[in-house]
């Protein structure tokens, strides 16, 4: 169980990302007074709501937030009173990510998750049905904290995902069509917000590229170099807001699991990809492969789009690795990190 701090002896730091509250001002409205309401009923003096103004912008706040903490607790004479910095992500996937860059590799710090966003990934890995229960704002200050790995590159960290080919390929374009959509009638419909994993994967397919490039990849100091259509690092069995590929994928456990698919044609592509984005992948097993491991590199003579937690950037190779227990994630309610593998066993993949 993790430990659980009282609200007094924590800085508290919401950061809401006013773009996930586009299509609903009165939400934002709500989870505006539930913070304040909250901080009022613990009597939490020490926090600040802060509202994201840009992608990273969250970064430099934790971070001044941070050093300010510290300047103070490096002041009391009493080291059991000094505090600790519990951050907040008001939002999706988006800001969680900024704050999670932000807050990583700091002493003293926590980050609780305030599903707010269209994907939600990181709820999802304690299990169904939870979104109310981590809208908790009172639950959320006085719970305890888990310790949860995170896939680490030399510029970013991840929590969920780390990908190369139709899975990055599939961000740019979902995002490429909601652009178009809310461009022609001014907002993003739900149904399409919910569907456009499958959209944009669909899309995708056409990239003839995307579906054979050739990878220069070692796992772990084994070679796999190859031609494949996708490399899914998986810390967390679920993303996409509602779907997921490898169900025995835990985010405490010390390990990534590397699920490489192999080079298939568009048709064959999408014949395996509602399959493949609900944990049964296993239905085609001879066009994947399957490695449980703790560092991955990848290159490519053409720059690769590389997918972590739904934020996508460009380079020519790229190196990640598991860090154990590297971050505190505030569990409201007692929450466990759900195992979906068969009825909860251990079951893992043979080699």
């Amino acid at each position: 169980m993790g430990t659980t701090i009282t609200p007094g002896s924590r800085s508290h730091l919401f950061v809401m990302n006013p773009r996930s509250f586009e299509n609903n001002r009165a939400l934002e409205k709500i989870a505006e007074d539930a913070i304040k309401r909250a901080v009022s009923n613990l009597a939490a003096d020490d926090y600040i709501i802060h509202y994201s103004r840009f992608s990273r912008d969250a970064i430099a706040v934790i971070r001044g937030k941070h050093a300010e903490m510290q300047r103070e607790n490096a002041k009391l004479p009493d080291a059991s009173k000094k505090k600790t910095l519990r951050i907040y992500a008001v939002g999706g996937d988006g800001i969680f990510f900024d704050c999670l860059n932000g807050a990583y590799d700091l002493p003293d710090i926590e980050l609780a998750t305030v599903p707010y966003g269209a994907h939600n990934d990181l709820v999802r890995a304690f299990g169904e049905g939870k979104k109310g229960l981590f809208r908790d704002i009172e639950a959320q200050m006085t719970a305890g904290t888990v310790p949860c790995d995170v896939v680490s590159s030399a510029n970013n960290v991840a929590i969920m995902t780390f990908s190369v080919g139709i899975e990055s390929t599939t961000m740019i374009r979902s995002r490429q069509f909601r652009d178009f959509v809310k461009e022609i009638i001014g907002f993003e419909p739900a149904l399409l917000v919910r569907n456009s994993f499958y959209i944009g994967g669909l899309l995708a397919l056409s990239d003839k590229d995307t579906l054979a490039n050739k990878y220069d990849l070692a796992i772990d100091g084994e070679d796999f170099s190859g031609h494949y259509t996708n490399i899914l690092v998986s810390n967390c069995s679920s993303y996409g807001g509602n779907l997921g590929a490898v169900s025995v994928a835990m985010p405490d456990d010390g390990y990534f699991d590397v699920l490489m698919m192999k080079s298939v044609s568009a048709f064959k592509g999408a014949m395996i990809l509602n399959s493949y984005t609900h944990w049964n992948w296993e239905k085609y097993r001879d066009l994947f492969i399957y490695r449980r491991a703790k560092k991955l590199t990848v290159a490519s003579k053409n720059y690769i789009s590389v997918n972590m937690d739904g934020e996508v950037f460009y380079e020519r190779s790229y190196s990640v690795e598991i860090v154990p227990r590297a971050v505190n994630i505030v569990a409201p309610g007692d929450s466990r990190f759900l195992d979906r593998s068969a009825a909860g066993n251990a079951r893992r993949v043979k080699r």
